[in-house]
């Protein structure tokens, strides 16, 4: 099948033909391996933010060919070849069991080019990134229902991107609207720079107080940002919705972004000159169900736990219970969802969050502090998201549900809407950023929410009420 050129705003691609032998190859396990190497566009030169090597593999036991999945493979650049896959597991498929995730190796590779400046290396691995879970949820999408009947249309995400107003960096909005169970979801990359006014200044200080600067200058300082976000939100009440954001920010004696040339909108990475005055990376990923499966939460926080251990056994439990303070409604005295984990600030100097740095960082200390270290935890962190998800949606998406089932989840999504207009630091952030673009702020909102005047729903007793009662007492899931 021939490749499909994707995703690209800019010149048009020297589609390169992929081999026919690209997909051969079973392991010592006896498992059959996908894996379709880099694809290079004619751009692969001199897109120096792009650099990197981009590709995604996958290892799934044998199963028939009436399974038929849609597996994407990103290009070194801004390139995507779209394959059919007839042997894709059923672990993405509704009738397959959350304890099977174990036979699904779903891995997105990439390789960071070391050379480039660390706002590069990430901005690269984001886009990245964003493709191969937009491929992801795509195929539990459009996969064959429980009785191997195929979806009736094809719902795919729709890229949009953009170079943001006053020449302050670009965006990728990805969406995906109105499929059969997936309502609405949002991938988003953004890559920018702009200043940060001395008020804002002042209240980062406060965790960065490396950060050398004089309030009576009146100066602002210029910043440069990448980071993902999404947004999931299923049509299926027993499904849960997802989010997810993981981003790199940095404080810069000058920056510049140049919207000009005949490179596309996201070749183009902000550059900074001088001193970088301070760094840090953060972000975080958290379940939001309308009906409890204890199952699902145990192993979501169970795959964010093992990435969050293989760094430091200290970052867990802290994450863990930030993301439940982070993401609470103080006006309704509940949490938003589930939690998974919230980390905001790390960078290699000590932080105010972990114990073992009270008085500084301590000698011999294990935790990730330089720059490329923390890159690669957030790259874990991000990595994990399709094998944290996928099998709770692919498991939920088609069980029966009623009406009432769906009434309860517009109501759980007008509690999200909340959340989000009036406390969600990145929200606010956006929205008053010049030049913002609403569109893609707003990206995260379901298609559909509901309040009622003092609902009946949520009762003690009820499965609405036993979500309830979770979400004003977080419990601790592993």
């Amino acid at each position: 099948m021939a490749p499909v050129a994707r995703w690209d705003s800019g010149p048009a691609l020297n589609q390169a033909t992929v081999p026919s032998n690209a997909w051969d190859g079973v392991d010592g396990s006896g498992q059959t391996v996908r894996k379709l190497e880099t694809v290079k566009s004619a751009h692969s030169t001199g897109a120096r933010g792009m650099r990197g090597t981009n590709r995604v593999a996958i290892k799934t036991p044998h199963h028939g060919a009436s399974h038929h999945h849609l597996l994407s493979t990103l290009s070194s650049y801004h390139f995507t070849t779209w394959l059919q896959c007839p042997t894709l597991p059923c672990v993405l498929c509704p009738h397959s069991s959350i304890r099977s995730v174990s036979n699904l190796t779903m891995q997105h590779e990439f390789t960071p080019d070391t050379s480039a400046p660390m706002r590069e290396q990430v901005a690269a691995y984001i886009k990245s990134l964003q493709l191969h879970i937009c491929a992801a949820l795509e195929s539990v999408e459009n996969a064959p229902g429980p009785s191997g009947t195929k979806p009736e249309r094809e719902v795919k995400f729709v890229p949009d991107a953009h170079i943001r107003a006053s020449n302050t960096g670009f965006g990728i909005s990805a969406t995906l609207n109105n499929g059969q169970r997936i309502e609405k979801a949002g991938v988003g990359v953004s890559v920018v720079m702009g200043k940060l006014p001395p008020a804002a200044i002042e209240q980062m200080k406060a965790n960065h107080k490396e950060i050398v600067y004089d309030p009576s200058s009146g100066e602002s300082l210029p910043y440069l940002a990448a980071g993902l976000s999404l947004i999931v939100h299923p049509r299926n009440p027993m499904a849960p919705t997802v989010h997810l954001n993981y981003r790199y920010f940095e404080l810069c004696e000058s920056a510049e972004f140049d919207a000009t040339g005949t490179e596309s909108a996201e070749q183009r990475v902000p550059k900074a000159t001088g001193e970088r005055r301070a760094w840090w990376f953060a972000g975080g990923c958290d379940l939001t169900p309308s009906y409890v499966f204890p199952e699902d939460a145990v192993h979501f926080h169970q795959t964010v736990k093992d990435v969050c251990d293989s760094q430091s056994t200290e970052f867990y439990p802290i994450f863990k219970k930030w993301c439940d303070e982070y993401f609470y409604i103080p006006h309704r005295q509940e949490g938003r969802g589930l939690g998974g984990i919230f980390y905001d600030d790390l960078s290699g100097h000590a932080h105010d969050r972990l114990p073992s740095e009270a008085n500084g960082v301590p000698a011999g200390s294990s935790r990730p502090k330089d720059p490329t270290s923390l890159f690669a935890f957030m790259r874990k962190c991000g990595d994990a998201f399709v094998p944290s998800y996928l099998p709770i949606l692919a498991k939920r998406a088609d069980l029966p549900y009623t009406e009432d089932n769906r009434r309860w989840q517009l109501l759980r999504r007008g509690r999200y809407v909340e959340f989000n207009l009036m406390y969600d630091r990145g929200t606010k952030f956006g929205l008053m950023a010049p030049g913002a673009r609403i569109e893609s702020i707003l990206m995260s909102l379901p298609e559909t929410a509901r309040w009622e005047y003092y609902t009946d729903m949520g009762k003690e007793g009820t499965p609405e009420g036993d979500l309830v009662a979770l979400l004003k007492t977080p419990k601790a899931w592993v």
